[in-house]
């Protein structure tokens, strides 16, 4: 029995349902000191990873197993911040409205105010051309996303439209400069470099 069992030893057992145990890679201290200097995962910087994801290779190409080897994890680490891609999706969506945020009332009149949170709409089209398309085509669900309607809400209301009125112009505006921005990343993308 010994003799056939020679040259088996920890990771050698070829039985069949056997699997070799795995070694790790470096020693403990060194994959402690790889952590210590990776900084901690949180929502904002895995977003912020899947945003540069998107931007660079399109919306098709984002999954949590590519994010997570991108920021060093586990794909399934993500997970203990987003439950699901769709909601990793809203953390990127939150991203962008972060981005055309109104101005505050110090810098100018309602209607300005209003006219640069429009202009800076069409900046982030020009900007994150693929993750764009999360603004016509994801719900606004999340309380950020939620909070960014009512201060442009607010401020429709600051140029003296009663709350019907402002609704009605906030759905006409946003369309306009959101389909204006669709078509700007279109035909930019026909445009040769």
């Amino acid at each position: 029995s010994a003799g056939r069992l020679a040259g088996r030893g920890p990771g050698r057992d070829r039985r069949p349902g056997r699997r070799a145990p795995r070694r790790a890679v470096g020693s403990a201290g060194e994959r402690r000191s790889a952590r210590k200097r990776r900084p901690p995962l949180d929502r904002r910087r895995i977003a912020v990873e899947a945003l540069r994801i998107i931007d660079d290779e399109g919306l098709d190409r984002l999954s949590m197993r590519r994010l997570g080897a991108e920021l060093g994890v586990e794909g399934m680490a993500i997970y203990h911040h987003f439950h699901n891609k769709a909601e990793l999706l809203d953390g990127v969506l939150e991203l962008l409205l972060e981005e055309m945020e109104p101005p505050p009332a110090a810098s100018g009149t309602p209607l300005e105010r209003l006219r640069a949170t429009f202009e800076s709409t069409r900046a982030v089209a020009i900007r994150h051309p693929h993750a764009f398309l999360l603004l016509p085509t994801r719900r606004f669900g999340t309380d950020k996303a939620l909070e960014y309607y009512e201060r442009l809400l607010a401020l429709f209301r600051e140029v003296g439209l009663d709350a019907k009125l402002a609704a009605r112009f906030f759905r006409l505006l946003a369309g306009y400069v959101t389909g204006a921005g669709l078509a700007e990343i279109g035909s930019r993308a026909q445009q040769p470099d």
